[in-house]
């Protein structure tokens, strides 16, 4: 049972509001799927699919609270969602802010991006660089390249996990309170049939 309502000690399954969980996790999946796919602010973000796959549906009770989340299971989420800060700016004031601690920037200082990471992606994309008469150079110069320009600029932010959520929030928030009053009369329907004293 992951979602219930308690009344007097007792938990009843909250089967209104789980299904109603389940059916707004999915289609919050799908709607930052597909803003990744798509790459709404800064171009396809989906070379290899694993943050787009680490999307795992979960629902549940946070204390008293339903809850619905598709928190996606790499550690590089926040970048893609809330962008990295350059060294050279001005950004906008939303640019770089952890979603879940708005008092945290990601900015580049005197770190720059792996070089590996930015590697894998070359190959992951199959770009090649040609060299002189023609050949096909090794990817290290572009890899240089690609990590100072992401250094210096910055990595644009997607919201894809953010925005998604605050408007699928906006729009069910409501519907989920709904199912919930639902499943608290059944829970209280059934709490009296129990506890009644029989005459």
């Amino acid at each position: 049972m992951k979602t219930w309502v308690k009344i007097e000690g007792t938990k009843y399954h909250a089967k209104q509001t789980e299904r109603e969980l389940k059916r707004v996790a999915k289609l919050w999946r799908r709607r930052a799927q597909y803003r990744l796919k798509k790459g709404v602010g800064r171009g396809p973000i989906n070379a290899t699919g694993s943050l787009s796959g680490s999307m795992r549906l979960r629902w549940g009770m946070d204390g008293e609270t339903p809850y619905a989340d598709i928190t996606p299971q790499v550690d590089y989420w926040r970048f893609v969602d809330a962008g990295v800060r350059g060294t050279v700016g001005p950004y906008p004031d939303r640019w770089g802010r952890d979603p879940d601690n708005p008092d945290r920037i990601f900015a580049y200082k005197d770190k720059k991006p792996p070089i590996s990471a930015i590697n894998m992606w070359i190959q992951q994309k199959g770009l090649q660089q040609r060299g002189e008469g023609g050949r096909f150079a090794k990817t290290t110069g572009m890899a240089f390249g690609i990590q100072t320009m992401i250094y210096t600029r910055g990595l644009r932010p997607t919201y894809f996990l953010s925005d998604t959520g605050a408007a699928i929030e906006q729009k069910y928030a409501q519907k989920i309170a709904e199912a919930y009053a639902q499943d608290l009369e059944h829970g209280l329907d059934q709490y009296w049939a129990t506890n009644t004293p029989k005459e």
